[in-house]
């Protein structure tokens, strides 16, 4: 057989890509699999965004908060604004439409400016 050339010293090829010995095996060499597997540096599927973590800080009630991350209501100076609705069939001023947009029959809904 061809020997092979180490830094140290010649060995053979069956040598070379043979069975690791029992000492390379040891278990105390060994790691878990868990430990092995490991990623560093890992986030969170779940954590926070800092647009969330902005809108938890506000001074409001889980419940505008919630309207505001969808998108119904706009924070805008300190306050939270509603959107006006002109709604066919109610009157902005003295007949306002007060219940959920998803029960609304009127076939047209515009932003009143």
């Amino acid at each position: 057989m061809q020997a092979l050339r180490s830094s140290r010293c010649c060995i053979s090829a069956a040598a070379a890509f043979s069975a690791p010995s029992a000492a390379a095996l040891a278990p105390s060499r060994v790691l878990p699999l868990s430990v092995r597997q490991q990623v560093r540096h890992f986030t969170r599927n779940n954590s926070k965004t800092i647009l969330n973590q902005w809108y938890d800080s506000l001074p409001l009630t889980k419940r505008w908060k919630r309207a505001i991350r969808k998108g119904t209501m706009v924070w805008e100076k300190g306050q939270v604004k509603i959107p006006r609705l002109k709604v066919e069939g109610y009157d902005c001023k003295t007949n306002p439409y007060r219940g959920p947009l998803s029960a609304l029959r009127s076939p047209r809904i515009e932003i009143q400016d």
